[in-house]
């Protein structure tokens, strides 16, 4: 090997060997956003009326869910900051405040210090386990209207026996406790519920048989109840024997 052919090969092992050290000396000296606890306090939505209407596929045996909520502007304490949960296999298909879409962002690091209404330890947990905690501002603009309408469509992934949605070949299961819809730790306002479902189907809320009308081969429940975060709404179906 002759005398010019070593020499480019000790440059270019100089140059690589430099090039390391100048890449691994900027690797140690990067910051680090380690993640933080959520700074702001966090206000659940107090609302006068939640709508919520389902609509259920019998062949695949999915849920569409759309949640009509009016806000209750008189329990606002001049905020224009507001949070719900949801469970964590929901997925927001659509979110609008007075018929705009608008961005909706989810909260990833709190603890129990964050909540207004100061949740226990463990009822954070749950939610961290179980849910998604979303958070969306209001503008000036939306303040400043009569009313403030909000429309929240999603769907559900199916999960285990005992958890928010759960189907199997007799019906379905929906566990209030665990937020298959847009649920709050505040009380007052009303829960109304709209399901529409095949007349193969007996549907039962909380456990008691209500209401429907009949129309062709579907069913069709209504039913209102108040909103207490305590007794949350559960919805049972199942299959006609």
């Amino acid at each position: 090997m002759n005398i010019f052919l070593k020499t480019v090969i000790l440059i270019m092992i100089i140059v690589t060997i430099s090039c390391s050290a100048s890449v691994s000396g900027k690797k140690h000296a990067m910051k680090v956003d380690h993640e933080k606890i959520y700074a702001k306090t966090i206000y659940f939505m107090p609302y006068e009326t939640q709508n919520i209407q389902i609509v259920h596929d019998d062949k695949s045996n999915n849920l569409l869910i759309v949640s009509y909520i009016t806000l209750d502007k008189a329990r606002f304490n001049n905020l224009n900051e507001f949070s719900f949960i949801l469970d964590e296999d929901t997925r927001i298909k659509a979110f609008t405040i007075n018929r705009k879409a608008q961005p909706i962002e989810r909260i990833l690091t709190y603890d129990e210090s964050n909540f207004n209404n100061q949740l226990k330890y463990d009822l954070v947990e749950k939610i961290r386990f179980f849910g998604n905690l979303w958070k969306f501002k209001l503008t000036d603009e939306e303040l400043a209207q009569d009313k403030i309408e909000l429309m929240i469509k999603y769907t559900i992934s199916n999960q285990s026996k005992d958890e928010a949605y759960h189907k199997n070949k007799a019906g379905f299961t929906l566990n209030g406790n665990l937020w298959w819809y847009p649920s709050t730790f505040l009380d007052g306002g009303t829960i109304k519920l709209n399901l529409n479902i095949k007349d193969s189907y007996e549907v039962t809320l909380s456990g008691n048989p209500v209401p429907f009308e009949s129309i062709r081969s579907y069913k069709f429940y209504q039913h209102t109840v108040q909103n207490l975060f305590d007794t949350p709404l559960n919805v049972e179906a199942k299959k006609a024997k």
